[in-house]
């Protein structure tokens, strides 16, 4: 973006003024072309090329979001400011403008109530970002289809990966854990259970299960994961008889 000088004449008093435009560049074909995104006026406080091309940046760079640079002056931070909530505002009333200008013949389906937004009412809002993401880890590894081949049924494979789950995304205790899930989180409904019917006792026995399998656990994850990432499994042996220990320290 730069700001562009445009200088007009009065024809009846002969007197001369100019003011400023913020302009973008943009190419059609072979050949380069301006685009005015606003009417500036007069810029009478910034009125060396450096400060106006400073200026243009830091509006650029608000209107992007980004964070500048460099820090920049106070003066031109406000005034940058202030052109860019003249451009939003500008960009709403286009697009109010254009939703109006909508024929008739393309809303004929449509159909609008009026409502009162102080009676919406929610009966819950629950999470379920971080949950989904660890389910999805849960599936890639297969985890569902190891227990099912361990001989447990669907409501235990159930209970084990939403407490899995859980210990991922808000790792407390179970009773803590069991009031996270009916208050606070969907996990429960990733796995087709009633987050009502969840209770510690259902977590204890899911970590009790867990915890008797564990070596088959740890053995089939290794396996899984070097399947899925192309790794491979290495040893080494390090050796700390020369590593320098504290004064009153021994290797055993």
């Amino acid at each position: 973006m730069f700001l562009k000088l445009n200088i007009k004449t009065d024809k009846i008093t002969n007197k001369s003024y100019s003011y400023y435009r913020l302009c973008e560049s943009y190419r059609i074909a072979d050949k380069t072309r301006h685009r005015t995104i606003i009417d500036i006026g007069k810029l009478d406080q910034i009125d060396t090329p450096l400060l106006r091309k400073q200026l243009a940046d830091a509006v650029e760079c608000f209107l992007k979001g980004a964070t500048p640079m460099f820090a920049i002056d106070g003066m031109i931070e406000k005034v940058a400011l202030q052109i860019v909530e003249k451009i939003r505002h500008n960009q709403l009333k286009a697009a109010a403008l254009s939703v109006l200008s909508i024929p008739p013949a393309a809303i004929v389906d449509a159909h609008f109530e009026t409502i009162d937004t102080n009676s919406i009412q929610h009966q819950s809002a629950l999470e379920i970002g971080a949950e989904f993401l660890c389910k999805q880890a849960i599936d890639q590894l297969a985890l569902p289809t190891f227990l099912k081949e361990k001989g447990w049924d669907d409501a235990q494979i159930n209970a084990a990966l939403i407490h899995l789950t859980s210990r991922a995304v808000y790792p407390v205790s179970e009773h803590k854990t069991a009031q996270w899930i009916q208050l606070n989180s969907a996990v429960a409904s990733l796995y087709n259970t009633d987050y009502n019917s969840i209770t510690r006792h259902h977590l204890y026995n899911a970590a009790k299960k867990l915890h008797d399998i564990k070596d088959d656990i740890e053995t089939y994850l290794s396996t899984k994961t070097s399947d899925l990432f192309s790794l491979q499994d290495k040893i080494i042996l390090y050796d700390l008889t020369n590593l320098p220990l504290p004064a009153g320290r021994h290797l055993l």
